[in-house]
Formats: structure tokens, C-alpha cells, sequence
């Protein structure tokens, strides 16, 4: 990329002159009302900081058209906080053509037909580097130094994806001066939805990357797979892991609202790649063992359907009768449906790197539910086993996921389908205000290690 594009005119810094406050600029590119699982970090992270002495000011994106909204999670903290640019980028473009918008406390965008979606990502791919949002980049570069420079900001904040938001980071620390944060919270070169289409543009990530991380004052990631890939790439061996995490504030209410029928729930986003295949063949061979089960059985599945048909996979194995499609609803409520589940299901596909772990596991381990993780060896069955919440089964193990349905089912029955250990045993390191607290302490580490020079 033309440097070119990132230089703006230098920017004076006030600092801490005159305040005891400290300000941090949060740049995001995926924030409220946008939903989904990628905006619950930055979101949780912006309501805690200013309980440990840091006021964010965060620089995001104007609406976009995206999977879904959820304008619920506004109310976790003052919304005069948010900074919103305008941006050429895809999603920015489509969403200035729908005429009469109005904000709706949910929304779920219709997605493009599989073929139509693969067609349309390989193009982008050609075409934007390092991701389609690099058109917000420029916006948002010079919003973020009028910013820098009328608010006095002492340290910049950057989280990923996209990579163009750590591209506004960069820019801005070169003009600034100012210690700079980068948060990864997907591996930069090797996410498994990410296409790389030339060797061109693989070359161009991993210099990019290495440039980048270079020159921040500090690196942050989601888990240590990732922290080790970006390790090995860059030979910066100072990396800090803050896990994803849960909101205990979203967990306040221990009663459970358990159904007549043994309900088995999963919460997440499904898509091209994270289908419920491995468990419908499960499912459909344990109903022709036992055909009773089935008026004894709930499938209960939570969240946006991306690229599929979902209704055509349900038929597909017969199973019209015991599955239940909430589709996209509130955080808030998406917590309550965990929460009166008699077991919770993680499904990650075979072909999942080591280092991804989506964030709802740590919302199933707060859930205090026993989990049926069906997943691949790597970060996520790590956790499961550690904390003893569950089960890990490999996705091609259709027969292993077959015989414990087949005892859990007993066990409710019977009443005895409970963890065996209490609900929040040595899980509080995963509490978002917790992972905020440390989130300073990097950042007051880095604007001590500044006002030292």
C-alpha cells in the first residue's frame, strides 16, 4: 500500500496537562448497533474502562449494511463516546442506498445466496488490500487526528478485523507520536474465512503485518496460537494474551427455566463452514435406534444463518419436528436461551486452525451448563477440559457424539445432567471486567513508559 494515503499533517498532543483523567482513542471498525459475536469485546472493553481511570473516545465506522443489529447493547455505556466516519468501502456503500432507514432494536440483513456471496468475496478480494474496508481508512485517519488534537488523547487503540483499522492506528501513531495499542482478534494471515488469492497478496499481509507491529508500543491477541504465529512472523516476542471473555453483569439471575423435553442449544452464527451436519447425522441415528426419543428431544439453535438454507439442512435429515430456529435475538436474551439449556453445543469444523476460539464458549462456560463441544484439537477443546465443563468429541466422530447424546439424555431423565463442579470455579479470569483491568494496566504502561522518555 502507497504510504501516500496515511500522511496527514502532524498533530500537537496536549497529553495529560491540566487532567487526571486519561483518554485513549478505541478505534472499531465492528461496533454497536452492530451485532454478532465480533463487537462484544470492544463493546465490554469500552464500558469498563473508564472504572480504571481511562475515558474512551471511540472512532468507528457510519451504519453499515451488516448480518444483523443489535441496538440493545448501546445502553451498556454513553453513546456520546462514539465518533462515527463516513467510508467508501462496501458495506458503507450498500448501506447509502436503502432509502428511509430507521434504527430498529434488531435487524437482520438477508444474505446473499452462497454462490452469489463466494463471487462477490472473491472479487473484493482482488481487488481491496488489505480487506474491503480500506476506504474507510482515509475518513478515519483524519477524523481520528482532529480528535487527537481537540481532545488531547494519550494513547491510541486499534482492534482487528479489520486489518485497515490497525492501518488507521499506524497512521495515526506516525503523526502523533502517541503509544499505540494493536488487539488481534483473529490470526492476521491465517483465518480460515480469510481468501488470500495471490501470492501477491499473501507476501503483501505478512509485510504489512511486520511493519505494523513493529511499531506499536504493544501487542495484544485473543489466545496463544495466534500470539505464536505473530511470534514467529515478526520475531516480537513481548506479546500479551487477553482472552475473550463474559460480562458476569449478563448473568445475574441463577433460575433456570428447564423444559418438559431435553433440550440440547447451540448459540452462535452458522455459515458455509459451521453447519449443524455432524450433529444432525448424530441425532438421526440415535432417533432410528430409539424412536421414542423423539418426542423427548429439543434442538434448539440461536443466531444468523449465512450462506445456507437452514430449514433445507433440517429436512434434509428429518428432523423438522425436534428443531427449534430462534434466529438473531438480542445479546441479552441470546444469555437467557443458554442459560435454560439442559446442555449447550460448540461446534467448530474439522478444518478449524489451533488458535480460533470463538467468544461464546466463554459465555457457555458462565452459563454453568455442561457443554458437548464438537470440535477439532486446539485452543477451544483446551478450554472446555481444563475448566471440566464438558465433553470434546472430534466433528468426524459421529458415533462418539451419537453414544453421549445417548447418556446425557439418561442423565436427564433422571434428573442428574448437572456440571460437577461449582458454576464459576476458576472462570472469573474470563470476566470482561477483569480482562478490562488489565487492558489499562497495559495501557497506563505505556503512557508511563512515554511521559518517562
Amino acid at each position: 500500500m502507497d504510504e501516500s494515503l496515511l500522511h496527514i499533517r502532524d498533530v500537537t498532543c496536549p497529553g495529560l496537562t491540566g487532567r487526571s483523567r486519561k483518554r485513549v482513542l478505541f478505534i472499531a471498525y465492528y461496533f454497536p448497533p452492530l451485532g454478532l459475536g465480533g463487537v462484544q469485546r470492544a463493546t465490554k472493553f469500552v464500558k469498563y474502562l473508564p472504572k480504571y481511570g481511562w475515558d474512551p473516545r471511540v472512532l468507528t465506522v457510519k451504519p453499515v449494511s451488516y448480518f444483523a443489529e443489535d441496538s440493545t447493547l448501546l445502553e451498556e455505556f454513553d453513546t456520546s463516546v462514539i465518533v462515527r466516519t463516513e467510508s467508501f468501502d462496501p458495506l458503507r456503500i450498500r448501506e447509502r442506498w436503502r432509502l428511509n432507514r430507521t434504527l430498529n432494536p434488531l435487524k437482520v440483513v438477508k444474505s446473499l445466496p452462497q454462490d452469489r456471496q463466494r463471487m462477490v468475496r472473491t472479487i473484493l478480494n482482488y481487488l481491496f488490500f488489505p480487506d474491503s474496508k480500506i476506504p474507510w481508512v482515509p475518513d478515519a485517519v483524519k477524523t481520528g487526528a482532529r480528535l487527537i488534537h481537540r481532545e488531547g488523547m494519550d494513547l491510541i487503540f486499534s482492534t482487528s478485523p479489520p486489518q485497515s483499522g490497525h492501518l488507521v492506528g499506524y497512521a495515526l501513531y506516525r503523526r502523533t507520536g502517541l503509544p499505540w495499542i494493536m488487539d488481534y482478534r483473529d490470526d492476521p494471515t491465517g483465518r480460515d474465512d480469510l481468501t488470500l488469492p495471490t501470492p501477491f497478496h499473501r507476501k503483501g499481509i505478512r509485510w504489512l503485518t511486520r511493519k505494523m507491529i513493529g511499531s506499536a508500543k504493544h501487542v495484544i491477541t485473543v489466545s496463544r496460537p495466534i500470539a505464536s504465529t505473530i511470534e514467529r512472523m515478526t520475531q516480537r516476542k513481548d506479546l500479551s494474551v487477553i482472552p475473550n471473555g463474559f460480562d458476569t453483569a449478563d448473568f445475574h439471575a441463577d433460575i433456570r427455566f428447564p423444559g418438559k423435553r431435553f433440550t440440547l442449544t447451540y448459540c452462535g452464527t452458522m455459515n458455509t463452514r459451521i453447519r449443524p451436519d455432524p450433529l444432525f447425522k448424530a441425532v438421526r441415528i440415535l432417533l432410528r435406534r430409539d424412536p421414542a426419543l423423539r418426542s423427548r428431544i429439543l434442538l434448539r439453535f440461536t443466531g444468523c444463518v449465512i450462506g445456507f438454507t437452514f430449514d433445507r439442512i433440517i429436512r434434509k435429515y428429518g428432523l423438522d419436528d425436534i428443531v427449534q430456529w430462534d434466529g438473531y435475538v438480542p445479546h441479552k436474551t441470546c444469555i437467557r436461551t443458554m442459560c435454560d439449556a439442559d446442555m449447550l453445543l460448540l461446534y467448530l469444523p474439522e478444518s478449524t486452525g489451533e488458535g480460533m476460539v470463538t467468544g461464546k464458549i466463554f459465555e457457555y462456560l458462565a452459563s454453568g451448563r455442561p457443554v458437548l463441544a464438537v470440535v477439532p484439537p486446539g485452543e477451544a477443546q483446551k478450554i472446555i477440559l481444563r475448566h471440566a465443563r464438558g465433553v470434546v468429541i472430534h466433528p468426524t466422530d459421529i458415533e462418539g457424539i451419537v453414544n453421549h447424546l445417548q447418556r446425557s439424555f439418561e442423565l436427564w431423565a433422571r434428573g442428574d445432567l448437572e456440571l460437577s463442579i461449582p458454576r464459576w470455579k476458576d472462570i472469573e479470569i474470563y470476566s470482561r471486567e477483569r480482562q478490562t483491568e488489565r487492558l489499562a494496566r497495559i495501557f497506563d504502561t505505556a503512557l508511563n513508559a512515554r511521559n518517562k522518555v
